[in-house]
């Protein structure tokens, strides 16, 4: 009997070990299949940014390791129009699902515009295909170089603040406008500066007292005299500014607090591929480019291009995909939201 049972463990540990190396097998012969088709191709990477940004900056310094990886043509395009809406409006409703076109955007921006109906948003967050998020940063508070508000303190008993932000309802709008509603500020957000670095522009002129950007982007700010940093608005501090307060560390909001939802927001550089795209193409491509953005060349590149010497975990398409899934099922978040933009904007 127990001579029976040693041959019936064996016979079942010969079957798995079978079982796995034919499943190895097949799934080696599908990369090879997915490398064979990319070889040779053309691939456009639509940067929703405009040029400069840093999204933009992340794109062109993935695109040259994707194309040499895949040994492959990889083209960029800007399309800017509509605060960052239109590249991802034609990723998911116009460009064909053959594998050869590649979206990128600041992550947050792609469930919050949808979440909160933004007014020309045509995706739908669940059916887009997700490569990576790379670089997920919560944003920095700054102000006025050489202004009048130097500490939180002074932010909070201002008059009349005017903060400087992108689009209505994108990330930058979400983060200062929780902010606000966080720490009771009196003023309001103005959108529709052309990017990032306009909004610190005009920060930096006294056009504005104030804006967020993630923390590496404000690093290059701060070099040009354009941004005094004040506050981390994530739940921890940033490690680019480990001396900033978290504002969990000024507010004593429950954790369950819209506001500090939206003002603690991290955004990546999300790169994704249009609706109905084939698993095998997404899944090659998701594996390709995890080896590229946590590989040495892209670390050392990265920090040069951002001008930061600050480097955080990165996170897999999949994982992205179920926080996309996990936002849109919170059905009342997007309208709650919009009210305290509403209440904070201009």
């Amino acid at each position: 009997m127990k001579n029976d049972r040693s041959v019936k463990s064996i016979r079942t540990l010969a079957m798995f070990t079978a079982l796995s190396a034919l499943c190895v097998f097949a799934g080696s012969m599908a990369h090879a299949d997915m490398a064979e088709f990319y070889k040779g191709k053309r691939i456009t990477l639509i940067i929703s940014s405009r040029s400069g940004s840093s999204v933009d900056l992340v794109g062109r310094t993935v695109a040259p390791m994707l194309a040499k990886a895949l040994d492959a043509t990889v083209i960029l395009k800007n399309m800017a129009a509509a605060g960052g809406m239109e590249g991802l409006n034609y990723v998911a409703t116009t460009a064909k699902p053959d594998g050869l076109t590649i979206g990128m955007r600041d992550s947050a921006s792609c469930y919050l515009n949808q979440l909160m109906k933004a007014p020309g948003a045509q995706w739908d967050i669940a059916t887009l295909k997700y490569i990576a998020n790379i670089q997920p940063s919560p944003m920095v508070l700054y102000v006025t170089p050489g202004g009048p508000i130097k500490t939180i303190e002074d932010l909070r008993k201002a008059k009349g603040l005017k903060f400087s932000s992108i689009s209505p309802r994108g990330w930058m709008s979400s983060v200062i406008t929780g902010t606000m509603e966080l720490l009771g500020l009196d003023g309001k957000m103005v959108s529709g500066f052309k990017g990032s670095s306009a909004s610190a522009l005009a920060v930096s002129k006294g056009e504005a007292h104030a804006s967020a950007v993630e923390g590496y982007t404000l690093q290059r700010y701060e070099r040009k005299g354009q941004a005094r940093p004040l506050l981390t608005t994530g739940a921890e501090r940033d490690p680019a500014y480990p001396n900033l307060p978290a504002i969990t560390e000024i507010v004593n909001a429950p954790k369950d607090s819209v506001a500090l939802f939206m003002a603690g927001l991290p955004s990546g550089k999300l790169m994704f591929m249009p609706p109905g795209t084939a698993d095998d193409k997404v899944a090659y491509l998701a594996d390709v480019t995890w080896k590229i953005i946590n590989g040495d060349e892209f670390k050392t590149e990265f920090m040069k291009r951002v001008g930061t010497n600050v480097w955080k975990k990165n996170v897999t398409g999949a994982e992205f995909a179920k926080l996309a899934k996990e936002m849109v099922a919170r059905k009342t978040l997007g309208k709650e939201m919009l009210a305290i933009l509403q209440k904070h904007r201009s």
